[in-house]
């Protein structure tokens, strides 16, 4: 017979399992996304380039959440299994995602040009959606059912994004990867993406970046060597806009930006912009100009017509 004590050592062997291991995304950049990258490193929020962050709860046994009761009579073990993808290989995922109703946006591995690889046409989702879950995998596509489909999908050298439409809205339910990490999600209500980008970008051709801590998301258009990138990123603590050491805008003009009081920094010489504001609950920055020290045909007013016609995403 077992033991009061016996059967608590056996509780406490079995919620102590092994730790799961981090994803982690590695997005190639052109010059002007590793500029970025140390330019937000020096502000506090780093680019994504696929860094997988905490776990929501303990995990034990490959993933399953279990929680030890020991002190309540006619009550062991509760256990919550989430939603299980089938064997097979998998591809990683991105740190957080983004979600309007039933379609959620994730970041997926960049395209390879080179070797002709394009992950929107050689990956596919595999979904397995409950009441109370979602777990998501991203498999080659001769591993994944036929019923598999991206909703939307792009990706180039910098960058992969895809969309799934789930079966019922995400709402509250958790989503998660088929290691059972935790994705977190941005409200795409919450992101502004311009509905105008000036010559010689193309509008319905961006990258995508998420970021760290979390809520942080870049919409970037490159042509040639010019740039535009919209980044929407959680405030920053009690910094003043322009303030900070090593900010893309430090020590800029006061100026109005959508009703709000924002910091602009410009290269009269170069058409060189960075505008500074916030809005809504969140810091927002556009960038546009040269990624060399070559000039740009962009004035202010292209700056702040791409301002005014940021929208929420969804």
């Amino acid at each position: 017979m077992t033991t009061d004590s016996e059967l608590r050592d056996l509780l406490s062997e079995a919620a102590a399992g092994p730790a799961v291991a981090d994803w982690d995304l590695v997005v190639r950049r052109g010059r002007h996304h590793r500029r970025m990258a140390v330019a937000r490193r020096a502000g506090g929020v780093v680019v994504l380039a696929g860094t997988a962050l905490g776990l929501g709860s303990a995990l034990v046994d490959g993933g399953r959440e279990e929680t030890v009761v020991v002190d309540q009579p006619g009550e062991t073990t509760t256990t919550t299994t989430p939603p299980a993808i089938g064997p097979g290989v998998s591809y990683p995922i991105g740190a957080d995602a983004r979600a309007t109703g039933a379609f959620v946006t994730i970041s997926i591995e960049p395209a390879d040009p080179s070797s002709g690889f394009d992950p929107c046409l050689d990956r596919l989702p595999v979904v397995a959606e409950r009441a109370d879950a979602v777990t998501i995998a991203v498999r080659h596509r001769y591993d994944a059912p036929t019923s598999s489909s991206w909703a939307a999908c792009q990706s180039s050298a910098f960058s992969g994004w895809a969309t799934i439409e789930l079966a019922e809205p995400l709402g509250g339910r958790p989503l998660r990867d088929e290691n059972q990490r935790e994705i977190p999600v941005i409200d795409n209500a919450d992101l502004l993406f311009p509905t105008f980008v000036p010559a010689p970008f193309v509008h319905e051709a961006w990258d995508e970046f998420g970021g760290e801590p979390l809520v942080d998301r870049t919409f970037s258009w490159s042509a040639d060597d010019l740039s535009l990138s919209v980044r929407n990123a959680p405030l920053e603590g009690s910094v003043p806009l322009g303030a900070n050491p090593g900010d893309a805008c430090e020590g800029g003009e006061p100026t109005v930006v959508r009703g709000q009081e924002g910091v602009l920094c410009r290269s009269s010489d170069r058409g060189h912009f960075v505008l500074l504001w916030d809005e809504g609950g969140w810091r927002r920055q556009i960038e546009l100009g040269p990624v060399s020290d070559n000039t740009s045909p962009f004035t202010l007013d292209d700056l702040m017509a791409i301002a005014d016609s940021l929208e929420p995403v969804g």
